[in-house]
């Protein structure tokens, strides 16, 4: 019977496609989001910190999921804006993402 199986997962493993290559813009997304995690695991916060850190940066991100992978211009003012929030995590004194507000320009 295990060997049943093993043949099933084996010929299933044979008949599925390889995963698609990552466009760049995936790419840099991926490397983000990953910057994001090795910031927030070298913070000294408490593990509950970290875990509502960490879903928030997740929320953040899967947002703009889906995203068509053409709105190349969106996606790269998205990562640059990203990227800004990255530098002020990365401060000692910033505790959460949630503290990291956009600025917001105001035309009178």
């Amino acid at each position: 019977m295990m060997s049943r199986y093993l043949a099933l997962s084996n010929c299933r493993r044979l008949t599925s496609s390889p995963p698609k290559p990552l466009s760049p813009s995936q790419l840099r997304v991926l490397r983000l989001y990953r910057s994001f995690l090795r910031v927030l695991n070298k913070k000294d916060l408490s593990l509950e910190d970290k875990r509502s850190t960490q879903q928030e940066i997740r929320r953040n991100f899967e947002k703009n999921r889906n995203l068509s992978k053409i709105a190349v211009n969106q996606i790269d003012f998205l990562v640059r804006q990203g990227e800004k929030k990255l530098t002020l995590f990365q401060d000692s004194a910033t505790a959460s993402v949630a503290a990291i507000r956009p600025k917001t320009h105001h035309s009178t």
